[in-house]
């Protein structure tokens, strides 16, 4: 199975959170130049320049973050899928709990789409009691331990769903090594 190199995001990084900074960096531009249309002042031009360019920056910044991210996480993902069969496992998450891929059977049992790629797990856990549960499958996971966990979370349209996952033991030290653990469903 080759991995969609495309559907990887950065951790901090909400899916369409770039075109919503586009917008601003637009609504920005034409405002400034608007007001300074009304006004006639070339300090508010200066300022318009002065926020766009910090826009700019913004999205340089996660463009070159995502790019980062690609190049270090996309050969774990090839590795991890060559590892594993999609049927063994429901998502493959990094050190931190962010999901970096969903299975389709991962996608039934969780109530979520792909859209869950790149985002923490974490946030769709139920409660306090479950994010512990989950960071302790985690701290298990990373050293490749065995280790079972009930876990509640919240699906797509918001209804609590339970399942029992367990951690895929790697055989590969690189994937050991980087913290990238993949959980399998117990029936």
């Amino acid at each position: 199975m080759t991995v969609d190199v495309a559907s990887i995001t950065t951790p901090d990084l909400p899916p369409g959170a770039r075109s919503r900074v586009v917008y601003l960096l637009l609504a920005t531009a034409i405002a400034g130049f608007l007001t300074y249309w009304a006004f006639g002042r070339v300090e508010i031009l200066w300022m318009t320049v002065g926020i766009s360019a910090v826009w700019l920056y913004l999205l340089a910044g996660v463009a070159l973050a995502l790019r980062h991210d690609k190049l270090q996480i996309a050969p774990l993902l090839q590795r991890a899928h060559s590892e594993l069969p999609p049927k063994d496992y429901c998502l493959i998450v990094d050190p931190h709990g962010t999901v970096l891929a969903l299975s389709p059977d991962g996608e039934k049992l969780l109530g979520h789409s792909q859209t869950l790629v790149g985002q923490r797990f974490a946030d769709v856990l139920e409660n306090d009691g479950v994010v512990a549960a989950f960071v302790e499958l985690l701290s298990f996971g990373r050293v490749s331990q065995e280790c079972t966990k009930v876990l509640s979370f919240k699906d797509e349209r918001g209804q609590v769903r339970c399942c029992t996952l367990k951690i895929f033991p790697w055989k590969s030290s690189e994937l050991r090594r980087a913290g990238i653990v993949a959980l399998q469903r117990i029936s």
